[in-house]
């Protein structure tokens, strides 16, 4: 069992926020002690999938399922452009995003319109803007860390994104993707897991792990049709306490 003090969420949620994520082997009892204590206002738990006692001990102690997260991974020897989407090869092309468009993907990101079904962005005590607020941080801290942002043209005009960052030599992690708001509902969604996946290829890795939300189903089915396997799950549950 790993206990975390959220402390980078404090700028996003506007409350102190307890994380707590939790092994196969865990003991209840253990368990069920820890979540009694928590005190702060928003606490997560992170549960492994297959444990039924453990995933009924932590909502005994309160705490309501609101997602699973699922772990994907690709191999770039085996990820291609569905045979859906061929057809617009010719079309399509990926560059490093300059300053302009990274600023413009932020702004956007902030407006909380991309990511919909995020838990914080569908939980009533939150709302998408505090989602988009928490995605935007993100993305900024993790591009001044080094990750990088790819851009997606269709017919030379920029409409999706993707951000990677390199976890070793052969691994990356694809962390975030979306689409342009002008760009949206358009059926251009795949050019956002194309555009990380371009980008780690230039950059020689092998390897490409991101997550995914239960929430998001069509997401979820995109990324199988690129070829990516389910390689963990992890129960998301969350518990309010107190004032914000």
């Amino acid at each position: 069992m790993k206990i975390i003090d959220a402390v980078w969420e404090k700028r996003n949620l506007g409350c102190d926020v307890c994380e707590i994520e939790l092994a196969t082997e865990d003991d209840i009892i253990d368990v069920s002690y820890v979540l009694q204590k928590v005190s702060m206002p928003y606490s997560v738990v992170k549960c492994p999938v297959g444990n039924f006692d453990l995933l009924m001990c932590v909502q005994e102690n309160g705490y309501k399922m609101v997602e699973t997260s699922i772990m994907l991974e690709g191999k770039i020897a085996k990820i291609e452009l569905p045979k859906i989407y061929q057809r617009f090869k010719p079309m399509i092309s990926f560059r490093m995003a300059d300053d302009f468009l990274i600023q413009k993907m932020l702004d956007e990101i902030q407006e909380g319109k991309i990511f919909s079904t995020d838990r914080i962005a569908i939980d009533p005590i939150f709302s998408p803007e505090i989602a988009g607020r928490r995605y935007c941080n993100w993305a900024k801290d993790e591009i001044e860390k080094g990750a990088k942002v790819s851009i997606a043209y269709y017919k030379e005009e920029p409409v999706a994104f993707g951000i990677s960052k390199k976890i070793d030599e052969n691994k990356y992690d694809a962390f975030l993707g979306g689409v342009f708001k002008e760009s949206a509902n358009k059926g251009l969604g795949f050019l956002a897991i194309q555009a990380n996946n371009e980008m780690i290829i230039l950059n020689g890795g092998k390897t490409i792990v991101t997550h995914v939300s239960s929430n998001n189903l069509p997401i979820l089915r995109l990324h199988m049709q690129f070829g990516y396997e389910i390689k963990d799950m992890q129960y998301i549950l969350v518990k309010h306490k107190g004032e914000y």
